[in-house]
C-alpha cells in the first residue's frame, strides 16, 4: 500500500459486533475470567446455591446455576447491552462499591464470542421469568419461561469459536485448568456461607457444603489440601488478625512447605475480591522467613478489609489487579503479621532440666562423656521446632537433617555484623517496604549519615526530630532493625571517632535483643557460604548432650 492511499484512507465507525468482539478481549482474555465474571453476578444477585460445570476447561462449556434473585423476562436484553448496569448511577459510585460487578460489559462481551443461552426468574414472581439466546453477539431468541422457582442459568458454549485467533494466545491444557480452579477457590474462600458444586468434564461433581463465617478455617483447609478437612490438616494451618486505622487483615498460612511454589495456594482478597499484586506476594514470603525454611514454599490467603473508598478496583479491565488509597498500612499489616503471631508463640513450652543450664552445656561440650543417654527428649524437637530458646543468650537449632547445633547468640550476631560491616560481605541494601522511624534531633549525628550510608543503612532526616531507615545490607533484614540500628545511632550520636570494632564492642552488651530466635534459620541459611564463619559461635550437639539437657533425672 502506497503513502498517498494511507493519506487518503476515510476514517469510519465500527460495527458494534467488532467493537464487542474487542471490548471482550479486554473482559474475557482466557475462559477463567469468563467463569470469574459469571460467579460474580450470581453472587451479587444474593445467591445461596451455586452449581457450576465445566467442559474441555470451558472452551465446550462453563455453565453457572444459581437460586440468586434473578431477572423477569422484560429485563433480560439489558443484561447484555454494554454499559448496562444496576450497581452505579453516578461516576463517584465507583469509590463506593459494595459489589463485585458494576461496569456492566461482562454479559455483553461473552455473548460476543460464544454461544450463549439465558434463562431467569424473579425471586418476586418467578412466573414472569423468560430465556434469551445469543450467538456471537447476535439475539436468537427472546420468549418468557415461567419457573416455580427464582435464580439464574447461563450456558455459555463454544467460547471463542467466532474469534479464532485468540484460541492461539491460550495456554496449555494444564495451565488453563488451573487458572479456573484458581477462579473458583477464590469463591470458596471469600463466600464460606454459599454451597458451591463444580463438574469437570465427565468426572464426578464436586460438592461444597455452606459454612458459617466462624468455620471458614475448613474451606482454607480444603483448598490448601484438596480435601475434607480433618484434625491434622487443621492444626497445620496457622491464623493471624491484625488491624490498623480501619485496615484488618485475617490471613491463613501452611505450616508445612516444600520446594518450589508450583501448585501452592497463595491469595489475597481485599473486601471479597481476588487480586493480584506481585510486591505484595513478595513482602509475605520475606516475613515467611520467620517460619518457613529457606527457599522452600506453603499455602497462603488473606483477606483485607477496609472502607471502599479506601481502594480503587476499576484500574484494570478484568479487575484483577487494584490500587489503594494508603498502601503502607497494607504492607505493614502483611509483612509484620507472622511475626506478631510467632512472638506469641516464641517461647515453646520445653520441660528444660532445671538443674543443668545452657553455659554449662556450653562449657562442657568438649567432655561428651559427661553424658549419659536416657530415653526423654524434648516434645518440641520430636514434633519439629527447630529453633527455641533456652535462654536470652542461647538457642537450640535442629537442621532438617536432624543434627542439632546449640548458638551463642551475643556470639553470632556479632560475628554477623563484622562479616557485613569490617569484612563487607553481602553489603548490598535491600530496601524497606515501610521505612523505620528513629527519633534523634537534628546535629552531630547528622554527619555520620554518609558513613552510615557506605555501610548500606541508607538513613533520611525528614524532620528536626526524625530520621528514617530506607534500607539495609541484605543479610541484617532478619534482625530487629529498632534495636539494632537504634544501639548504632546512640553510639555514633555520643562519639566524635566512628570506628567500626570499637562500636560493635560497645553495643556487645545489647546484641542478643537484636535477633529473635524465631528469625535465626532464615538467617543461618543465607549465611550458608560462610557459615564456617560462626565457629566461634556454634557447638554441634550431639543425640545424648540434647538427651541429657532435657532429662529429669539429672
Amino acid at each position: 500500500m502506497d503513502l498517498q492511499s494511507k493519506i487518503t484512507r476515510k476514517i469510519h465507525l465500527l460495527p458494534e459486533h467488532i467493537v464487542d468482539q474487542i471490548k471482550a478481549g479486554e473482559v474475557v482474555e482466557r475462559p477463567s475470567a469468563l467463569l470469574k465474571e459469571l460467579m460474580e453476578n450470581s453472587i451479587d444477585a444474593g445467591a445461596q446455591r451455586l452449581d457450576v460445570q465445566i467442559r474441555d476447561n470451558g472452551l465446550e462449556l462453563i455453565s453457572i446455576e444459581d437460586d440468586g434473585d434473578g431477572m423477569d423476562v422484560e429485563d433480560l436484553p439489558y443484561a447484555f447491552c454494554r454499559h448496562a448496569t444496576s450497581k452505579i448511577t453516578q461516576f463517584d459510585d465507583l469509590y463506593r462499591l459494595h459489589s463485585y460487578g458494576f461496569r456492566g460489559e461482562a454479559l455483553a462481551s461473552i455473548s460476543s464470542i460464544s454461544r450463549i443461552t439465558c434463562t431467569s426468574s424473579p425471586k418476586v414472581d418467578p412466573k414472569r421469568g423468560g430465556k434469551i439466546v445469543y450467538h456471537g453477539g447476535k439475539q436468537e431468541d427472546w420468549s418468557p419461561l415461567p419457573s416455580s422457582t427464582h435464580g439464574t442459568s447461563l450456558f455459555v458454549k463454544d467460547l471463542f469459536y467466532n474469534t479464532p485467533a485468540r484460541l492461539k494466545f491460550l495456554k496449555s491444557k494444564t495451565a488453563e485448568k488451573n487458572a479456573l480452579q484458581r477462579v473458583f477457590n477464590g469463591f470458596l474462600l471469600t463466600q464460606p456461607e454459599v454451597a458451591f458444586s463444580i463438574k469437570w468434564d465427565e468426572k464426578e461433581k464436586q460438592m461444597f457444603p455452606s459454612c458459617p463465617i466462624e468455620d471458614i478455617k475448613k474451606r482454607v483447609s480444603r483448598v490448601f489440601y484438596k480435601k475434607k478437612p480433618t484434625d491434622e490438616t487443621l492444626d497445620n494451618i496457622s491464623e493471624v488478625n491484625v488491624e490498623y486505622e480501619g485496615t484488618t487483615v485475617k490471613g491463613f498460612y501452611s505450616k508445612d512447605t516444600t520446594k518450589g511454589a508450583s501448585g501452592k495456594a497463595q491469595y489475597f482478597f481485599v473486601n471479597g475480591r481476588m487480586f493480584v499484586d506481585k510486591a505484595l506476594h513478595q513482602a509475605f514470603m520475606r516475613a515467611a522467613e520467620n517460619v518457613w525454611p529457606y527457599g522452600e514454599y506453603g499455602h497462603y490467603c488473606f483477606f483485607i478489609d477496609l472502607p471502599p473508598d479506601q481502594v480503587d478496583v476499576n484500574v484494570h479491565p478484568g479487575k484483577i489487579h487494584v490500587k489503594f488509597l494508603k498502601p503502607s498500612v497494607v504492607f505493614g499489616l502483611i509483612s509484620n503479621c507472622i511475626e506478631k503471631r510467632e512472638q506469641a508463640e516464641e517461647s515453646p513450652s520445653i520441660s528444660l532440666n532445671s538443674s543443668f543450664s545452657s553455659e554449662e552445656l556450653w562449657n562442657t561440650y568438649s567432655n561428651p562423656q559427661n553424658f549419659t543417654s536416657t530415653e526423654q527428649t524434648s516434645p518440641d524437637i520430636k514434633h519439629g521446632n527447630r529453633v527455641f530458646s533456652l535462654n536470652k543468650n542461647f538457642i537450640i537449632h535442629r537442621h532438617q537433617d536432624e543434627n542439632s547445633i546449640l548458638i551463642n547468640l551475643q556470639v553470632f550476631v556479632k560475628r554477623v555484623l563484622t562479616l557485613v560491616l569490617l569484612d563487607k560481605k553481602e553489603l548490598v541494601g535491600t530496601p524497606l517496604l515501610i521505612g523505620e522511624a528513629f527519633e534523634f534531633k537534628k546535629g552531630n549525628i547528622d554527619n555520620k549519615l554518609v558513613l552510615l550510608n557506605e555501610l548500606g543503612f541508607d538513613l533520611d532526616r525528614v524532620d528536626q526530630q526524625t530520621l528514617i531507615l530506607r534500607s539495609v545490607p541484605s543479610l541484617l533484614t532478619s534482625f530487629n532493625l529498632q534495636e539494632l540500628v537504634g544501639s548504632i545511632l546512640h553510639f555514633v550520636e555520643n562519639n566524635q571517632e566512628f570506628e567500626i570494632k570499637t562500636m560493635l564492642d560497645s553495643i556487645e552488651h545489647k546484641l542478643t535483643d537484636c535477633l529473635k530466635p524465631i528469625r535465626f534459620e532464615s538467617l543461618w541459611l543465607k549465611l550458608k557460604d560462610n557459615q564456617h564463619y560462626f565457629s566461634e559461635a556454634i557447638k554441634e550437639l550431639d543425640d545424648k548432650q540434647i538427651q541429657k539437657l532435657f532429662s529429669e533425672d539429672f
